[in-house]
């Protein structure tokens, strides 16, 4: 019977489709596109590159499908195996189901979060020996206790 474009147990549509592919593939494709648009010499190579691509592509489908049909059990195989090992990554890592955006924003949010625990550390005097402190309060504004 043989799995199509549109199977939702196609291993390869089901990675497609999640949200950090999904959204990384079109960030490469804008800025793909927006450099072809800029430079008009690189743009003519990219539409030549693109042309011969797809005729390589439409030929080799072309004879590598009776390949396809042959080992179909075996694809099929792998393929349930792959959605295993998928079901696993989702679970485990979340962050598929987020789009590049959001995952980048966390980042930035989480560097920040670090660099100020960063400075709290280490304007919090411990074992050293005192340092000289600024005038005027000593350590950043709301994340360590007050001086004494």
């Amino acid at each position: 019977h043989g799995s199509t474009a549109a199977d939702p147990h196609d291993a390869m549509l089901r990675v497609s489709r999640l949200p950090l592919v999904r959204s990384a593939v079109q960030t490469v494709i804008s800025a793909y596109s927006e450099v072809k648009g800029r430079y008009p010499l690189l743009g003519l190579m990219g539409g030549a590159a693109e042309v011969g691509i797809r005729s390589i592509s439409y030929v080799a489908m072309r004879q590598a499908t009776p390949l396809f049909q042959t080992l179909e059990p075996q694809i099929e195989v792998a393929n349930s195996f792959a959605l295993v090992g998928l079901e696993r990554l989702e679970k485990n890592f979340p962050i598929l189901n987020q789009s590049t955006d959001e995952v980048c924003s966390h980042q930035i949010i989480q560097h920040q979060f670090t660099v100020k625990q960063f400075r709290c550390v280490s304007a919090t005097p411990r074992a050293l020996p005192p340092a000289p402190r600024p005038t005027g309060g000593g350590s950043p504004k709301g994340c360590c206790p007050p001086d004494p």
